[in-house]
């Protein structure tokens, strides 16, 4: 199933003075909403076996470019010896705009080159190895390679390009701490960044840690980022 969220018009902010101060400096990231995609990187198999497979979308920097796209959601498998892939399930539905984790990433890395005071892209990736992944015996669980996962995203993204949650978090105990304290990073700060989240809540706990966790220096951010003790899927209304 596929789904888009609405954009938000931005419009310029009147400062004090009676003048006018750009948007991305009074505006900060949570005020905005961002067209994103479900399933990205779909391409409609050549057989389609259920009627929500029968879908094709633009690559990435297609959306990028010409739909205003500014939200990716990339299907994560590992596949033994070779990485991470970007698909929706084995054998089935594997049609893809960008098989590698690393090209998927590389397409957004360029577009955002060519276009570097464009607005923060947020990238959720979605461990799928725990759906079908055993209808292919050379994919394997992601539990135990999230490091390989960071060394990826990495490999692509310098550090100072992706918002991580110690760049939010600072000296604070918690993000929500921070968050109340100083309030989200301006959209100003954020043009030509990027930010990783896992979107995946019914998973195991013991996949769920890590994100939740948030070990310092992990580019990606648990989902939400927001809540409490770190951050808990119950207090998602509680957004300062």
């Amino acid at each position: 199933m596929k789904y888009v969220v609405l954009v938000v018009l931005l419009t310029s902010c009147s400062g004090a003075n009676g003048g006018t101060t750009s948007d991305t400096e009074v505006l900060r990231l949570n005020h905005v909403q961002a067209k994103g995609t479900h399933n990205s990187y779909h391409v409609e198999p050549p057989e389609v076996l259920d009627p929500s497979f029968g879908y094709t979308h633009a690559p990435l920097d297609v959306q990028l470019s010409e739909q205003g796209v500014r939200q990716f959601e990339l299907d994560v498998h590992l596949r033994q010896d070779e990485g991470f892939e970007v698909f929706h399930i084995p054998l089935i539905d594997e049609e893809t705009t960008c098989r590698k984790l690393v090209d998927c990433l590389g397409v957004v890395k360029a577009w955002s080159d060519q276009n570097p005071s464009h607005m923060p892209i947020m990238i959720w990736l979605e461990p799928k190895d725990e759906d079908a992944d055993f209808l292919d015996d050379t994919l394997v669980p992601i539990f135990g390679h999230y490091d390989e996962l960071e060394a990826e995203i990495l490999s692509v993204f310098p550090a100072g390009r992706i918002l991580t949650p110690d760049d939010v978090r600072k000296d604070y105990a918690t993000l929500p701490e921070a968050i109340a304290a100083e309030g989200w990073p301006t959209l100003g700060a954020l043009r030509g960044k990027v930010l990783f989240s896992s979107s995946d809540f019914p998973a195991p706990v013991s996949s769920r840690d890590y994100w939740f966790d948030i070990p310092e220096g992990n580019p990606a951010q648990c989902n939400p980022v927001y809540g409490s003790d770190p951050c808990s899927p119950n207090d998602i209304e509680n957004l300062p």
